[in-house]
């Protein structure tokens, strides 16, 4: 689709040389897949145009001022305003946050591991309608699971330079296409094999996803943003332990400075607690509600930079993320 003018083109120039193209686009995938190169390119966030410039040609919208000058200035300026531009973001959706529908999730059947044993995660996804693009982090235990490859399966849209070679226990992946796909529930979306270093843990205790560096998160073929989640479904007939991994908590932003907002999803309607702690687990905030099932937001205040824990607490079971206070 062709980008908007002027501030979608602004925003596609991740590297700042007036000119959109394959580069830019390349850019941002390594930026997400974490290469470091990449970043170093990509190394400004944001670009602030004056308020008041009218763009002479709005479809190549460069040298454009990104400075007010006063001359001789003795007292306050007032009406001198910039507009932000958020670069590699051309949907405006990091400039204009909002709730988010229910989740893309993913699928992965648990099993308690024993040591020496190679350990394949077949990854599936649940039954989703126009899935254009995603990205996400997948944090594993590196003291337990040692990452061997990932594999996709054959006629997948997915290949496996859509992903990461991890580091630190991190495996990132992203992906893009212009046109949105029908996922038919339990469809095969990627494979992982591990080989397990210690015995006696389950895989859903070693594997989740990790948004403390990029939001998981999958758009539509019009950009319109959901979140991802990983639920590992237990050879357990009890649905009080599967329903507990279909919680979602997190935080964004996160490190924050004086608040964040805690976005919490819930797979049926129920009553629920949301609670704040400090690191030492004293009480903040705490919030009661009788919510339906769906995504759900909370702002919270971070009095003091510090680490804080945040509870999600229900019938089916209690989840927990850190929140780190600038």
């Amino acid at each position: 689709n062709l980008l908007g003018a002027p501030y979608p083109r602004i925003a596609a120039d991740v590297n700042k040389n007036n000119v959109i193209s394959i580069q830019d686009a390349s850019l941002i995938t390594q930026s997400i897949l974490g290469n470091p190169v990449a970043n170093n390119v990509w190394n400004t966030s944001w670009r602030f145009v004056d308020a008041a410039y009218t763009f002479p040609t709005p479809n190549a919208p460069w040298n454009f001022p990104e400075t007010i000058s006063l001359t001789d200035a003795v007292a306050d300026a007032a009406g001198l305003d910039f507009l932000g531009v958020k670069l590699g973001d051309v949907a405006a959706t990091a400039a204009n946050p909002q709730l988010r529908p229910q989740p893309v999730v993913l699928r992965a059947p648990d099993r308690l591991l024993q040591a020496g044993e190679s350990v394949w995660v077949d990854v599936a996804v649940e039954g989703h309608l126009d899935i254009a693009a995603f990205q996400f982090v997948l944090r594993f235990d590196s003291e337990h699971l040692q990452f061997e490859q990932v594999k996709v399966p054959q006629g997948s849209t997915l290949s496996e330079s859509r992903f990461n070679a991890p580091h630190a226990g991190e495996l990132r992946a992203v992906s893009a296409q212009a046109n949105g796909e029908t996922l038919p529930d339990g469809t095969p979306w990627f494979g992982l094999q591990f080989t397990a270093l210690k015995s006696g843990a389950w895989l859903s205790e070693l594997i989740a996803i990790d948004e403390s560096m990029l939001p998981a998160e999958a758009y539509t073929t019009a950009l319109y943003p959901q979140p991802v989640t990983v639920v590992f479904e237990q050879a357990s007939t009890s649905t009080t332990d599967i329903s507990r991994q279909d919680l979602m908590l997190n935080a964004r932003p996160n490190p924050a400075i004086g608040q964040t907002t805690l976005r919490f999803y819930l797979p049926m309607a129920t009553d629920a607690q949301l609670r704040l702690l400090d690191a030492q687990g004293r009480l903040m905030s705490a919030y009661n509600g009788s919510y339906p099932s769906g995504t759900f937001e909370q702002r919270v205040e971070l009095p003091v930079a510090g680490l804080y824990f945040a509870e999600l607490i229900t019938p089916y079971g209690t989840v927990a993320c850190k929140v780190v206070g600038e």
